[in-house]
């Protein structure tokens, strides 16, 4: 097995200006409505971007 980086990132998304926010789940606090994202990057040691392996 070769050896691969995996950085991880987190990230949120919020629809709270204006928009229907209905099935969306709270982010720091009831009124804020979105999503976060963890996007997964591997990447070999030369950085060749292998792809995202869960989003």
């Amino acid at each position: 097995m070769s050896e691969k980086s995996v950085p991880k990132l987190a990230s949120e998304k919020s629809w709270n200006h204006g928009r229907n926010a209905e099935g969306l789940g709270k982010l720091n606090y009831d009124a804020r409505r979105g999503m976060y994202l963890h996007p997964t990057l591997m990447v070999t040691p030369e950085r060749l971007s292998l792809g995202i392996t869960d989003a």
